[in-house]
Order: structure tokens, then C-alpha cells, then sequence
């Protein structure tokens, strides 16, 4: 290990060090090997940015597989603005016509680099339906495009109770259905 642990450097993440890393609810167990390439949830990146940071930490996945860490203040919440919601949904056909971006524009603002909430924003501008959903619809929605376009994991220091949330969730049968 490279990391030598004093009191001041307790929490830093060493060299070959087992790791949880969680996107909620999902957790991935691995082992930190320099240039090694993990894939998580349809995202994949780099695990040498891990090195020498602190337990806890939540990363944002950027396009090339780089980590960077996100202040706490914006790994808490950053909102998309909505203006106004309509009265109910009656009215809105679900046909696929409603997004005036299409996967290519979708696929080129990722490779420029933009961060997943701004590409949800993109989505709800271009959205014609956005504005005549319910409140709770416009929220919905933009939970469900953050889920899919936002990157975020969190790096935890592994213990008996992580591993045992992470095989209940994932293969309960492992552990004899133990909680």
C-alpha cells in the first residue's frame, strides 16, 4: 500500500485498496489498479482519480472516463429551473414527437462535455409538452432524465454492513436471504 496511514491522512483512498462504489441503490465492489477501466451502470471511467482521495467522496463521471470530485453543496442538489406546470395531463400524447432533440444532438452534447444536469435542461426547453404537465409530472420527469444522464458515484470505505447491503440487494441467496 502506498498510502501510509497517520492521523492526518486516515480516510485517503491507497493504492490497491477494495472499495464500494455506489450510484443509489446500486453498489459495485472493486480493487483499485492504476490505468484499470471499470464499468458501473452503463458508465464507465478510470479508477486512478480514486487514488489518494477521501473516503465519501461523491465523483461526477465526465466523458472521457475522467473523475471529478463534486463540491458537497452540488452533489446535495442542483435543480432544474421549472417555471410553470399545467393542470392535468389529458391533453399530452405520448407519441415521441413532443422532444425536439433527437439522440444524435443528445449524443453530440455529451461529447462536448456538458454535465448531466445541463443536459436535462436541454431536455425540458425542447420539450413542447413540458409546460402543460403536472407539477408532479415535470418532476417525475426530471427525475428520471437525471437518473439517466447524470453520473454521479460515491466511494465508500468497505465494512461487514456494506458488504452485506451490497449481496441483499444484489444476490440475496449468497448470503442465505441474512440481512
Amino acid at each position: 500500500s502506498v498510502c501510509v496511514c497517520t492521523k492526518e491522512n486516515h480516510s485517503l483512498i491507497p493504492y490497491t485498496s477494495h472499495i464500494y462504489k455506489t450510484r443509489h441503490p446500486v453498489m459495485q465492489y472493486i480493487i483499485l489498479i492504476i490505468k484499470w477501466k471499470v464499468n458501473f451502470e452503463k458508465k464507465w471511467f478510470f479508477v486512478d482519480s480514486l487514488i489518494g482521495a477521501r473516503y465519501g467522496t461523491t465523483f461526477d463521471i465526465t466523458g472521457g472516463g475522467d473523475l471529478q470530485p463534486l463540491c458537497p453543496s452540488n452533489a446535495l442538489k442542483a435543480e432544474v429551473a421549472v417555471a410553470e406546470s399545467g393542470v392535468d395531463n389529458r391533453n399530452i400524447q405520448s407519441d415521441g414527437s413532443a422532444q425536439k432533440l433527437t439522440r444524435d444532438d443528445i449524443s453530440a452534447l455529451k461529447e462536448q462535455g456538458l454535465r448531466g444536469t445541463e443536459i436535462v435542461s436541454q431536455l425540458v426547453e425542447n420539450s413542447s409538452t413540458f409546460k402543460e404537465k403536472t407539477e408532479f409530472s415535470q418532476e417525475k420527469y426530471i427525475k428520471r432524465k437525471k437518473k439517466k444522464y447524470e453520473s454521479h458515484i460515491t466511494v465508500l470505505k468497505p465494512n461487514a454492513r456494506l458488504l452485506a447491503t451490497m449481496y441483499h440487494s444484489r444476490e440475496p441467496a449468497k448470503i442465505c436471504h441474512l440481512r
